[in-house]
């Protein structure tokens, strides 16, 4: 909405009301002392802090009843014809079998990333780009833990930089396996067209 030619008064009453008048904006009855009433800052983050913890207990009571993966199961849709749709949904099911720690995936646009979420497997996901804008917006894709990383070398660098990747979220210990998925050439987007299973070295790479 355009305010050009009110003024300031005026203005003030716009954004309270949503429409302009002639008269000075008042203050709704003990709005005075209100900034006098607000809580001081320490308080506001531990009440904050209280609020997220709350809806984690709530979420993770959600995600512990039986029906919960039978509902979340029914929501999933069917993969499109492509290789990295049918790579994703394998992976799902392989991941499910094998009771693998995370599922792995390389991902530079995304892609991959979002149609391996959108299987919804009851495994986390760790996803890897080397663009930060992917990684941010991965984070708000359901089940998600999105890293910032350089893409994979060769093969080896791709398995051990998804092992010790694994390892310092704290997803997979030594002796777990993982589910990675990626594509070949490696650092090409949406080339998805591969998976494997890497069990964690006994010690994970630094």
């Amino acid at each position: 909405m355009c305010t050009a030619g009110i003024g300031r008064s005026q203005r003030m009453v716009l954004c309270r009301t949503g429409r302009a008048s002639g008269r000075p904006a008042r203050s709704p009855p003990g709005a005075e002392g209100r900034s006098a009433r607000l809580a001081p800052w320490p308080v506001m983050t531990v009440l904050s802090v209280q609020a997220v913890e709350t809806m984690q207990r709530v979420a993770v009571a959600v995600e512990g009843d039986a029906t919960y993966r039978p509902i979340i199961r029914a929501q999933v849709i069917s993969p499109e014809v492509t290789t990295a749709d049918a790579i994703s949904a394998a992976t799902r099911q392989v991941a499910e079998t094998l009771d693998v720690a995370a599922i792995v995936t390389y991902t530079s646009s995304g892609s991959t990333g979002m149609r391996v979420a959108r299987e919804r497997p009851a495994k986390p996901i760790i996803a890897l780009s080397p663009s930060l804008r992917t990684s941010r917006r991965l984070s708000v894709v359901w089940g998600i833990h999105c890293v910032q990383s350089e893409d994979a070398i060769n093969l080896e660098d791709m398995v051990d930089r998804a092992c010790a990747i694994a390892h310092q979220a704290g997803f997979a210990a030594p002796g777990d396996r993982i589910a990675i998925t990626a594509g070949v050439p490696l650092g090409t987007p949406g080339a998805t067209n591969m998976r494997r299973i890497a069990v964690m070295p006994a010690i994970a790479p630094a």
